[in-house]
């Protein structure tokens, strides 16, 4: 269920004992694999690190998620055809050169890339990716930072 502007999100509950825990958005993501009928993974994943689980303010250690009831959110996942192969996103995509040169293009499913508050509207569970294109010389790229 992808939440709405003023609804609560969420519910609260016990991770299940045999939900994997993982502490990067990459761990997330390759816990999941693409099949005819659509994504295919584990119903329950505990997040303990990475840009989701900033952009969700999770503070929490395994043992925490383990030892009592928490809130359990929904969120998105995506999944990206890059022609060879189809790979599953969890908070981000980041198309650039290998020395941030020229277009940089994101895809964001999360508002954090790392340090940086990169798409603040960004949500995990809204059903949409926002999509950030710039083009910044060197000085902007440093301002920027």
């Amino acid at each position: 269920m992808t939440i709405k502007k003023g609804e609560d999100w969420g519910s609260r509950g016990a991770l299940e004992r045999d939900a994997p825990v993982v502490a990067s958005d990459r761990a997330l993501a390759a816990l999941f694999r693409v099949s005819k009928s659509g994504l295919v993974g584990p119903r329950q994943v505990g997040l303990v690190g990475g840009d989701l689980a900033a952009t969700m303010g999770v503070r929490a250690s395994e043992k925490e998620l383990r030892s009592s009831e928490r809130t359990l959110l929904p969120i998105d996942l995506a999944t990206v055809d890059t022609g060879d192969m189809v790979v599953v996103m969890a908070a981000s995509l980041v198309i650039r050169s290998r020395f941030w040169a020229g277009d940089i293009r994101s895809v964001m499913n999360a508002s954090y890339l790392g340090e940086w508050n990169v798409s603040p509207a960004g949500h995990p569970n809204d059903g949409r990716l926002d999509v950030i294109e710039a083009q910044l010389g060197l000085s902007d790229r440093l301002k920027a930072r």
